[in-house]
Order: structure tokens, then C-alpha cells, then sequence
């Protein structure tokens, strides 16, 4: 498997140079993971920038209730993750947990971040397309709770419980 190559049909590099791909395969490394493990906790600071090779895992919203919330599953080759690591905040506002064995790029996000402000334009493009990706993910989480509380209002109406979970209050 060539890292160029997964790099180049990552959505946020496809507008870098090949100089600049190149740069980024140096300042990374394959790392493999197992089934359940936490690649990256929800609020921990965010220093790595992850491409996915192989494998499946999940993105989710953790809640001190324990009532944790899927965001997304990444399970394509050239996906990216840890988006966070490029953001002003720096730390990681999901966790991200293997499915089964996974074989990531990681990336340090300090010299990438160095790498695309060499040349602006194509920089400007990379972070229009990382805005992308949010809004993509943003807009799937809201389908998801919408869908979670259209299930909720027809199961609470069914039994009763909008009544009294309603009277609660």
C-alpha cells in the first residue's frame, strides 16, 4: 500500500502539490491498532492527524451519563479523522474507538499544519475541504438525533411515557 497514493484520495489533500504529499508522508508513520482500542479520547489534547488504510471504527460523543453518542463510523480507505488537530481549539471532540484491527497514517499535526501554510491557496483549499468534512458530519449527527427522537415520540406516545415524562417537569 502507498501512503502517496492513499494521501492523494484523501479529499483534503487532493488540491496539495506532490512536494507537499511527499513533505507529509515524512512527518508520518503507519500505526496499527486492535479491536476496541481508543485510538484518541473526546477532550484530550489533539496532535496527530489521522488517514485510515484498513479497518472500521467509530466516532462518538461521550456524555457523563454514560449515554454515548455515535457521530460516524469510518470505514473508508483515505478517510480522515482527528480533524480536531488542524482546528484553532487543538483538542479532540470526539473518541475515536476501533471496530476491529486498524491500520491508520498518523500524522503530526504541528508540521502538517507548517506544510499546508507554505503555499496559501492550496492550504485555503485543504481547509475549505476540512470545513466540508465538519459540515458533512454535523449534518449527519443532526439526522441522527432527529431520527433518535422521532423514534422516541412514537414509542413515548404508544406508551404513555410522553405523559408523564412530560408532568415530571
Amino acid at each position: 500500500m502507498e501512503i502517496p497514493e492513499v494521501l492523494k484520495d484523501a479529499s483534503l489533500f487532493a488540491s496539495l502539490s506532490k512536494d507537499q504529499r511527499d513533505s507529509i508522508v515524512a512527518l508520518g508513520k503507519v500505526r496499527s491498532f486492535e479491536g476496541c482500542d481508543v485510538v484518541f479520547k473526546q477532550g484530550q489534547p489533539a496532535d496527530t492527524f489521522y488517514v485510515l488504510l484498513h479497518g472500521s471504527l467509530r466516532l462518538t460523543v461521550e456524555h457523563p451519563d454514560e449515554l454515548d453518542l455515535l457521530a460516524e463510523t469510518i470505514d473508508q480507505r483515505s478517510a480522515i479523522f482527528g480533524m480536531a488537530a488542524l482546528t484553532k481549539a487543538a483538542r479532540y471532540n470526539v473518541t475515536a474507538t476501533c471496530n476491529n484491527r486498524v491500520a491508520a497514517f498518523a500524522i503530526e499535526a504541528k508540521g502538517l499544519r507548517e506544510i499546508i501554510r507554505q503555499e496559501p491557496i492550496k492550504g485555503l483549499e485543504s481547509m475549505a475541504e476540512l470545513a466540508q468534512l465538519y459540515s458533512n458530519r454535523l449534518n449527519n449527527a443532526r439526522a441522527t438525533v432527529n431520527t433518535m427522537c422521532r423514534i422516541f415520540a412514537s414509542q413515548s406516545h404508544k406508551t404513555g411515557l410522553s405523559h408523564v415524562y412530560w408532568e415530571a417537569e
